[in-house]
């Protein structure tokens, strides 16, 4: 047997070592990291660049970016419709002030395919003029002929379907309270 020579299949000691390496960086990166330091194979640079870039790596740092993105689209869809400038917005008239009562995601959760319905109950302000937001949605329902807009004495209504996504605001004018209903299929 000569020196540098593995007795098992007659491969060399470097060729065996860097195999090892090679097998260490696609599966678990510290034990690359470790190996490559006590074999001295290669600089502290080259061994950190090379475990940053290893498949398993590359692996856990996109499951991360998945999960952290899936907060943030929960976390803005959940934040919809906070104020009375984007509820104005989406129905075309001055929305009053109001009290948020309470907010929940209909089911509890969010679907496989995320779908999902947020359902915010409102209660207008006591100090607020209603007549002018009530003759402002009645003009609406005679100038807008692509939203479903009804209003009667006891209640007012507006709906919005458009590709994906709907919203719905139905107000109880005797109670002053609002039922939005918001979402996507």
């Amino acid at each position: 047997m000569t020196k540098g020579k593995i007795s098992i299949l007659g491969l060399s000691r470097g060729f065996f070592r860097s195999f090892a390496l090679l097998l260490f960086w696609l599966l678990c990166p510290p034990i690359f990291f470790f190996l490559g330091k006590k074999w001295s194979k290669m600089s502290v640079r080259k061994r950190w660049l090379l475990s940053c870039l290893s498949p398993v790596a590359i692996l856990v740092f996109l499951i991360v970016i998945f999960m952290f993105s899936f907060e943030i689209e929960e976390y803005s869809m959940k934040n919809k419709y906070r104020n009375r400038e984007d509820i104005g917005k989406m129905i075309g008239v001055e929305f009053p002030q109001y009290k948020e009562e309470y907010r929940f995601l209909q089911g509890g959760r969010v679907s496989f395919n995320g779908d999902y319905a947020m359902i915010v109950n409102l209660k207008f302000s006591k100090n607020c003029d209603l007549t002018k937001f009530y003759k402002e949605f009645e003009t609406l329902k005679a100038e807008d002929p692509f939203h479903h807009i009804s209003s009667s004495d006891l209640k007012c209504s507006f709906s919005r379907i458009d590709d994906y996504t709907f919203f719905y605001l139905d107000v109880n004018k005797p109670d002053s309270t609002v039922v939005l209903k918001y979402g996507s299929w």
